[in-house]
């Protein structure tokens, strides 16, 4: 609601950082901390804003921003007016908070009015705060303020807050119309009853995408299981593969990092005896054999059809890091990898994709393109319900990436 309030006075929010005129210390402490939490930055003064606030704050203040006026504005309360002007008038400046403490109800309504008096129509968004909570106040403060175009909080942080949403809306606007990705890929064949499809059929609806999945195949014998691992070079990777079974490793399932063959066949005996046991009633296609592959960061690339918000696209951190620290974006799923890349960047966890602790920057521009083509796959699907890549491998810049694994559930299951 306080940013709809924002937006049907500004509806076009103009570029540049927040303004903060108070009469109060803490306020202005609290506004620089508070403005860094909602990600809404102070704006910078220019000489010519500090020349004026010199001019108009007391001698014993610092001409920055946040404005504070302290308690002289007691007996000057031209300095609500001034400082408001100075501040709109600054092209740094893109949105004005007057936070102030009110009163009583009579000064209150008068400092509505300097308040006022301060506004320069210029489509920059002010807006007023009175500190104090439910304190009693004249109830031609709004009015008169309202008169001006100048939406009243009973807080600041409310007031923040929604300049910072209204910061993001007018950035949108000046962006223009969203580019999408012009990807197109084949799409993947579902199951007619609406399940689940193998790793080995989820990988292989990848790879016609264009997404790189390791070296391997499907095989039904341990015999042909060493003969595939002797095919595409030790360490590799055994993993069973039903279209009911989608949680591989809670049923001793995955078995990696095997040298030999004898690890191979050690491997698919146990293999073999824990799904049984933990699924007796569970028929296997077979095992997938394929090569162990390298070091890199892992992110988890996700889709799936929202009800509300159609086809949308998730990106973060993966491996275990998906649940633990839940570090996510998500974007509609036809986002073009440019705009992949930008959200990739916003990420808690994105120093990890740069050079960091002497490892080399990550293949950012080949995760984006992945993500989008994943994204194109959930479009050019209907029948997909959910899609999970997790982990998608991403390794040094000009290396590309690899799907490690793929779910790729159909719609009603």
């Amino acid at each position: 609601m306080d940013v709809m309030i924002t937006l049907t006075h500004y509806p076009a929010p103009t570029k540049g950082g927040l303004g903060v005129v108070t009469d109060s210390g803490a306020c202005k402490g609290f506004s620089i901390d508070y403005a860094d939490y909602v990600n809404l930055p102070i704006a910078p003064l220019n000489d010519t804003t500090r020349k004026n606030l010199r001019a108009t704050v007391p001698e014993f203040v610092e001409a920055t921003n946040p404005v504070d006026v302290t308690a002289q504005a007691i007996f000057d309360p031209t300095l609500y007016s001034r400082s408001i002007k100075a501040l709109m008038d600054d092209p740094t400046v893109g949105c004005v908070l007057a936070s102030i403490i009110s009163g009583s109800p009579e000064t209150g309504l008068t400092r509505s009015g300097y308040i006022a008096e301060g506004k320069v129509d210029n489509g920059k968004p002010l807006l007023c705060a009175y500190m104090g909570g439910d304190q009693q106040m004249d109830p031609n403060v709004k009015p008169t303020l309202a008169k001006k175009g100048i939406p009243f909080f009973k807080s600041p942080e409310r007031a923040i807050r929604a300049l910072a949403r209204a910061n993001v809306y007018g950035d949108a606007l000046r962006k223009g119309v969203r580019k999408k990705a012009a990807i197109k890929v084949p799409a993947a064949k579902m199951p007619k009853d609406g399940g689940a499809l193998t790793e080995v059929q989820g990988k292989a609806a990848l790879k016609a995408a264009g997404i790189t999945v390791p070296k391997g195949a499907l095989v039904k014998t341990v015999v042909e299981a060493r003969k595939l691992a002797a095919k595409v070079k030790y360490p590799v990777v055994l993993k069973a593969q039903a279209a009911a079974l989608t949680h591989k490793s809670d049923v001793g399932g995955v078995a990696v990092n095997i040298k030999t063959p004898k690890e191979l066949g050690e491997a698919w005996k146990k293999m073999q005896a824990d799904v049984k046991k933990a699924r007796p009633d569970l028929k296997l296609d077979g095992i997938l054999v394929e090569k162990m592959g390298k070091k890199g960061v892992e992110i988890v690339v996700g889709a799936r059809r929202d009800p509300m918000w159609g086809p949308t696209l998730m990106i973060g951190l993966g491996g275990v890091f998906t649940e633990a620290l839940k570090d996510v974006r998500f974007l509609p799923a036809d986002a073009h990898p440019k705009t992949i890349a930008a959200e990739l960047m916003k990420l808690r966890g994105a120093k990890l994709l740069g050079a960091f602790r002497g490892e080399k920057a990550r293949d950012v521009a080949a995760l984006a393109d992945a993500a989008a083509r994943i994204g194109a796959l959930m479009i050019a699907t209907p029948e997909i319900e959910d899609i999970d890549v997790n982990p998608l491998i991403v390794f040094a810049e000009g290396e590309g990436v690899v799907a490690v694994d793929a779910l790729l559930v159909g719609a009603g299951t």
